[in-house]
């Protein structure tokens, strides 16, 4: 397996020199760095979740049991370009057979797909709960596992939204794909060197209650490529009672953030499109539209393709069968599978099961 981050994979983030100066404790950082997370110059990740929810991640051979995705990101406020792909997934600015990027610069959005085509669209909704558009929507659910990077685990809230009281938090999030609010309470622990060690979880939604219990590892024999309160390894496990079910590991295989505003040509993906040659079609109250011969936008028929893949392009963004399709959603799919995990148990268990 080779997973390449071009130019920077041994680049030390300052804020662990800066936690040294200030006598800060490496759980001091994890949570500053999970209030107000920095300007992302570079983040690649690994995420495995569990092909069984039953049964669980067991400890082996990498992909035995779990499907494995990767992700790199760059990030700020109001910015965003992520690229999705298998193990060979790459920083460099091109776009491999298999890959996809989502990538938003302001109001501006663009996601290009696997299959080799491209949607562009302008949203102004800043919040989950302000999500109308189907693309958005989609691209809310595709960006789901570099935020839960962001939250050190912590599902169904935005960056930057958890503010700590001590060691707790206690914080409303929204899912778009259950148009629900969802409760969220942490609590953080410290281990013996004073860096996270493990962190639960509790989400209500509606009537469900689930609690996840989330445990960190560190990199101790390659000190020079992660800052020292990182964990760059995530593991979540499904409380059910007294036994703990692991569904989920996120790693974090590369890390830089940046000083200062990162320029905004790094999030705009024209001139891969430029180079793919990649179609594209813009989404506009509620249709889709491309570029005819004549330079002018008219109502997308199938011009610069073959006509089945704009129409399976188009039901893949189509509001009533966006979170419902082929594709199982991260973030639904989390509290649907916890919850049927709970009810089974709960025939034979019909006491203390959340406790």
């Amino acid at each position: 397996m080779m997973v390449t981050v071009s130019g920077w994979a041994h680049a030390v983030e300052s804020g662990a020199s800066a936690a040294d100066s200030l006598q800060q404790t490496g759980l001091d950082v994890f949570k500053q760095f999970m209030a107000s997370p920095p300007v992302i110059e570079g983040l690649l990740y690994e995420k495995m979740m569990a092909r069984d929810n039953q049964k669980g991640l067991a400890d082996g051979v990498l992909g035995t049991n779990g499907r494995v995705t990767y992700g790199f990101a760059k990030c700020q406020p109001g910015c965003l370009y992520l690229k999705l792909g298998g193990s060979d997934l790459v920083a460099a600015p091109n776009l491999q057979s298999g890959e996809e990027i989502d990538a938003m610069l302001g109001v501006e959005h663009w996601r290009i797909d696997p299959i080799g085509l491209c949607a562009y669209w302008k949203d102004s909704a800043k919040q989950p709960e302000q999500i109308r558009m189907g693309p958005s929507r989609l691209f809310h659910q595709r960006s789901d596992d570099f935020k839960q990077v962001l939250n050190m685990g912590v599902m169904h809230l935005e960056p930057g939204a958890i503010k700590w009281a001590g060691d707790t938090f206690i914080v409303s999030g929204y899912v778009p794909e259950a148009k629900a609010w969802v409760e969220v309470e942490g609590t953080i622990r410290p281990g013996p060197d004073g860096r996270a060690q493990e962190m639960t979880v509790k989400y209500v939604m509606k009537d469900i209650t689930v609690k996840y219990r989330l445990r960190y590892g560190y990199v101790t024999n390659v000190p020079d490529t992660m800052p020292n309160w990182l964990p760059n390894n995530i593991e979540a496990f499904l409380m059910r009672g007294s036994e703990e079910i692991k569904l989920r590991r996120l790693r974090i295989m590369a890390f830089k953030t940046s000083p200062a505003v990162l320029p905004h040509a790094v999030f705009n993906p024209e001139g891969i499109l430029a180079a793919s040659r990649i179609p594209v079609l813009l989404y506009k109250d509620g249709n889709w539209y491309e570029t005819n011969a004549l330079g002018h936008l008219a109502l997308a028929k199938g011009s610069a393709f073959a006509p089945d893949r704009l129409r399976g392009y188009r039901e893949r963004f189509d509001l009533k069968q966006l979170y419902f399709g082929a594709a199982a959603l991260s973030t639904a799919a989390a509290f649907s599978a916890s919850r049927r995990i709970l009810n089974k148990t709960k025939t034979k268990q019909p006491k203390g099961i959340l406790t």
